[in-house]
């Protein structure tokens, strides 16, 4: 059964912005939400022989919990101001601090399944009928307990058995992603060419993931099962991508 993407989507938006007399300013935008739908997209498939109600319905693919932003722009006090001489008022003045900051919920993950022997136990070759693995505890691990090989407590996942046809009893949507936790900072240096600072030439610094921690993203959530019912795949649980390392963009902008 193919249905038309259909979701409950509810979200409390909050956002400061504060600007003080000696330029400094900022602006923090916070969203919480939620998204719960049955399909993610028009024309996905749902289980004809379950009830959907109970089946698909879960958090949808777009789902982010949080998602926290800070901007600021700080102007460096002017140096000069202390020590009047034309080389400290040509090095040290005219600096502006500026950064984003972004704090964001990972994604909804399912949990998918393979089997070393490729025996069908879902029957008629499984079309229609989406088979999920069984869980015999809570795969989420907590953030004390993570690393970059186990983002999620594999040893609590089972095969589906032919007996029930591959059911399983695992949502659409047991665990999530990692999420994004990202500073950008830039640092500007204006060099005035007119007395009214109108005209000026200026230096911009970028730094995008200034921290250059990594930031995992993708999770490899497939796990495969031999005759047994044994984990074989040495890698499901493991960090597959992160976002990019520390970039650094140096250009000018001339204000005429």
């Amino acid at each position: 059964i193919e249905m038309a993407s259909s979701s409950n989507y509810h979200s409390l938006q909050t956002q400061i912005n504060k600007r003080f007399s000696a330029g400094f300013q900022f602006g923090v935008s916070w969203t919480w939400s939620k998204s719960m739908n049955l399909v993610n997209g028009n024309n996905d498939a749902i289980n004809p022989f379950l009830d959907y109600r109970m089946r698909n319905y879960g958090k949808g693919n777009f789902d982010r919990t949080h998602n926290f932003t800070l901007n600021y722009l700080y102007p460096i006090p002017r140096l000069s101001k202390k020590l009047d001489n034309p080389v400290v008022k040509w090095v040290f003045d005219g600096w502006d601090l500026a950064g984003v900051t972004t704090f964001t919920s990972g994604a909804p993950l399912g949990i998918g399944y393979s089997l070393v022997s490729g025996t069908d136990i879902v029957g008629g070759g499984g079309a229609g009928v989406d088979s999920r693995v069984v869980l015999t505890g809570n795969p989420n691990l907590p953030k004390s307990e993570r690393t970059e090989y186990r983002h999620f407590n594999v040893d609590v996942v089972r095969p589906p058995t032919k007996a029930d046809f591959g059911i399983g009893n695992a949502p659409k949507d047991p665990i999530r992603g990692p999420g994004i936790n990202v500073f950008d900072v830039s640092l500007y240096k204006n060099i005035p060419l007119s007395h009214d600072e109108k005209r000026r030439l200026q230096f911009r610094f970028e730094f995008y993931n200034f921290f250059n921690h990594a930031s995992f993203q993708g999770v490899d959530t497939g796990t495969r099962f031999d005759a047994a019912g044994k984990q074989v795949s040495t890698t499901v649980g493991n960090y597959t991508s992160t976002l990019d390392a520390r970039r650094i963009v140096i250009g000018a902008k001339l204000y005429f």
